[in-house]
């Protein structure tokens, strides 16, 4: 962001108010639940993590893992996280149509 920021001439302000980050991460590699800072650990769950994602889907917004929430407003107009596949579905393919 630092670099970003001398590139193009501007503070952490505009950052704030325009700049949106996005993780993009390999969930077979990076487990979720799993994060070296959680205090409680989870067992894998394919139908819990269903279930959360349809929640998420139907607030009409991002679950925000890796503690990155608090760089939202911060640093950061918004914050997103997906797996490579969701990013693929929802930027990759939309481009390549």
């Amino acid at each position: 962001m630092l670099i970003f920021n001398d590139i193009v001439g501007k503070n952490i302000s505009y950052t704030r108010a325009h700049l949106n980050y996005i993780l993009v991460y390999n969930e077979k590699k990076n487990p979720k639940e799993n994060d070296a800072n959680s205090k409680t650990k989870i067992q894998d769950s394919q139908a819990r993590e269903a279930i959360s994602k349809s929640v998420f889907k139907l607030a009409k917004e991002r679950k925000i893992l890796f503690e990155l929430e608090k760089f939202k407003g911060y640093c950061f107009k918004d914050v997103a996280i997906y797996t490579i596949e969701e990013f693929e579905q929802e930027f990759v393919a939309k481009i390549n149509n």
